[in-house]
């Protein structure tokens, strides 16, 4: 592949013509800047001008080399960004998604949930930067709510984080090693002891929403004593939310290793 993905052109806007896509150019352009061009061809091969990505031949080697990359990239843009410095907690969302597909022929496609066809991907987002760190793809009658899944999309989007990010959230890594927080959000497909203990055996905090029931009733009750795992609430403007009548906690902070026992 190339290392550059855009050519010198002149962008302009008071042309009466209508040209399709040209705002990808400035999408190009950036990843042009920060070196993804060069990173990858180093990574999969430069192959000579104008051959594509997909006449290589990407097997898994050249599929991890290709991340390993990428996860450079990031780490050095991420040293330029306010939203991605600091000591806060890093924070990632684990979420799946349905992709309804035409054809009873690809390759691991099956039906779903909701009468459809197709795959049932999970992805891990950076809630910082809205970008996707890691995906797994899965058929279409893959249960959201499998752990091992979730755990393995999870250690994939680690991967793609800074090495002070990454330090200390591995399987059985020693708590003192952590040098930044990581917190995980799902919903109530993370709602699970498979999931929770293995964010728990990686240092990472997480936030999952749980179906109401007699156990989490009752460890709801225990913590409403406890006014270390509560936080105050914020509104929409990032200003703490006002409380309930009578004094009732607004938000409560899911037990995580590193905050909690």
């Amino acid at each position: 592949m190339n290392a550059n993905s855009t050519r010198n052109v002149t962008v302009e806007g008071d042309g009466s013509q209508v040209v399709g896509h040209v705002g990808l150019h400035a999408l190009g352009g950036s990843a042009d800047r920060m070196g993804v061009g060069d990173a990858l061809s180093q990574a999969l091969g430069w192959q000579g001008p104008g051959v594509p990505v997909h006449d290589l031949i990407l097997d898994a080697p050249a599929v991890v080399r290709a991340g390993e990359a990428v996860a450079r990239i990031r780490s050095q843009v991420w040293t330029r960004s306010a939203s991605t410095t600091g000591t806060g907690p890093v924070v990632l969302d684990l979420d799946a998604s349905l992709v309804e597909i035409h054809s009873e022929n690809k390759e691991g496609a099956a039906a779903h949930f909701k009468g459809g066809f197709g795959f049932h991907p999970v992805f891990c987002f950076a809630d910082a930067t809205g970008k996707a760190l890691a995906a797994t793809l899965r058929p279409g009658n893959a249960t959201a709510n499998d752990a091992a899944d979730l755990l393995g999309v999870l250690d994939a989007g680690m991967v793609q984080l800074p090495a002070d990010v990454m330090a200390g959230h591995c399987v059985a890594d020693d708590l003192g090693k952590v040098r930044r927080r990581v917190v995980v959000r799902s919903d109530s497909a993370g709602c699970s002891a498979g999931f929770v203990d293995g964010c728990r055996s990686r240092n990472i905090g997480f936030q999952v929403v749980a179906r109401r029931k007699a156990t989490v009733s009752a460890a709801v009750t225990a913590a409403n004593i406890d006014d270390d795992r509560w936080v105050r609430a914020l509104d929409q403007d990032g200003i703490p939310a006002a409380p309930k009548p009578g004094g009732d906690k607004v938000a409560m902070v899911v037990m995580s290793p590193i905050w909690s026992t």
